[in-house]
């Protein structure tokens, strides 16, 4: 897993910010290779909370688009829980039926 820090408020940042539909900061994206959302989370609190964020996305590499699917023919409570922050961090929450 590789972080990259961005200044979504100049330069490049900005055009990410729009990419990626950050609305808030900070807001944590989690993408694989081909650029597919895995998970977004907003916030910290402290390090360890944040590395046993790191640690459930990296047990979870599936997409969003993945969890969703997963989450319609199985619903959990992890599933729940990370398509909610997904929608919450990406300004999507309105459109959660």
């Amino acid at each position: 897993m590789v972080f990259f820090k961005v200044d979504a408020e100049k330069g490049d940042g900005v055009e990410l910010a729009e990419k990626f539909k950050v609305p808030g900061f900070p807001t944590f994206v989690a993408i694989n290779s081909e650029t597919e959302t895995i998970q977004r989370w907003a916030g910290y609190d402290d390090a360890d909370s944040f590395i046993e964020t790191v640690a459930q996305v990296v047990a979870d590499p599936t997409t969003i688009d993945e969890k969703i699917a997963r989450y319609e023919t199985d619903p959990t409570v992890g599933d729940a829980v990370a398509l909610g922050e997904y929608y919450a961090t990406s300004g999507q929450w309105t459109d959660v039926a």
